[in-house]
């Protein structure tokens, strides 16, 4: 009974034409296409337990498939890279190993050890490649680009982050900004595979099939990345002391703007894109759809950010300054998350 509910939901042999895939329930259609035994060898191994000869009939179930479905029926590479991506579960052995090296900073920290805080440097960078190499083995399995829904954003904006956080040490020196984009990544990928969010692969949905997608997320999705980790430096500089780390919270602030400025141009780009895009799709730049509201919301704080730079005085400028850095990504996390989950509109499917 369990093998013939799984067979009429398994569709492996494309039809003549356009109707639609054969599946292993399907007795006519495998009858024609002289799969019928084969599937009832399968079943039958499959009861008797019957190893060796089960995976010949599915080898040669496999043969059927393929060769009447030459141009839609995967390559074997593919579907060899799906198992193994099936197997390793890459996002949380990425999960692991990012708390691991944040611990280690972190320890590295509180016994002054610079060895320590060399070697979480060292390492973050080869996480964060084999990080960028399961996207692009998830994109490769898919057929589509990366952040077509919720779950993929986050990969990406993780991803983004540890990116810059390499950069920004590489540049200063400094491990405070791994220490906070391996702890990031590594709470935001475990955050991610904890929740209801479906990691499932799935195909493009036909509305987002436009050479303009690529654009208006790639720029969203580093946007976000960027601003991910300046939200982290800002809990980490209200979290140091005034008077005895003036001069390393002077340093993070600076980096802050810095990435502020970046994350506020990208999602400018972002939205324009996607305003362009919207254009073509639905035959209007703007429609106040709760996403597009709530992205402009978030803009226009990160743009208040930049503009009070140059109006508070220097004695408050920091800490409002971090404070309202903190709200934007607030505003960021609403609009990818929380807009699709409790506001209906024309993205509710991303």
């Amino acid at each position: 009974m369990r093998f013939e509910r799984l067979a009429s939901d398994v569709r492996l042999f494309a039809r003549a034409g356009s109707e639609g895939w054969i599946s292993l329930g399907d007795e006519a259609g495998l009858e024609a296409i002289s799969a019928k035994r084969v599937r009832d060898e399968l079943a039958s191994s499959l009861e008797s337990l019957d190893g060796p000869r089960f995976a010949d009939a599915a080898a040669r179930l496999r043969a059927i498939a393929s060769s009447r479905s030459a141009g839609l029926w995967p390559p074997r590479w593919r579907l060899t890279l799906e198992i193994l991506y099936d197997r390793i579960r890459p996002f949380w052995v990425l999960a692991l190993l990012y708390i691991a090296i944040a611990v280690t900073y972190i320890v590295g920290y509180i016994a002054g050890s610079t060895r320590l805080l060399r070697w979480g440097s060292i390492a973050i960078m080869p996480v964060a490649a084999l990080h960028i190499a399961a996207i692009v083995a998830r994109a490769v399995i898919a057929q589509k680009v990366m952040a077509s829904n919720t779950y993929e954003y986050i990969l990406v904006m993780t991803a983004v982050a540890a990116i810059a956080a390499i950069v920004l040490n590489l540049r200063s020196g400094e491990p405070a900004y791994g220490l906070v984009g391996s702890l990031l990544c590594g709470l935001g990928l475990a955050a991610t595979l904890l929740s209801p969010l479906s990691g499932k692969i799935t195909q493009l949905p036909p509305v987002l099939k436009s050479e303009w997608m690529t654009y208006h997320v790639g720029a969203a999705a580093l946007s976000y990345g960027v601003l991910y980790l300046a939200f982290g430096i800002s809990i980490v500089f209200l979290l140091l002391s005034e008077k005895r780390q003036a001069a390393f919270r002077a340093r993070l602030f600076a980096t802050n703007i810095a990435l502020v400025r970046l994350g506020f141009f990208l999602l400018a780009i972002g939205i324009i894109t996607g305003a362009i895009w919207a254009d073509r799709a639905w035959g209007r730049y703007w429609g106040w759809d709760p996403k597009e509201s709530w992205s402009l919301v978030a803009w226009c704080i990160y743009g208040i950010f930049l503009h009070l730079r140059f109006c508070l005085a220097a004695k408050r400028r920091r800490a409002v300054l971090v404070v309202v850095s903190i709200v934007g990504f607030m505003a960021v996390l609403f609009t990818f998350i929380g807009v699709n989950y409790i506001l209906s509109g024309l993205h509710s499917y991303a």
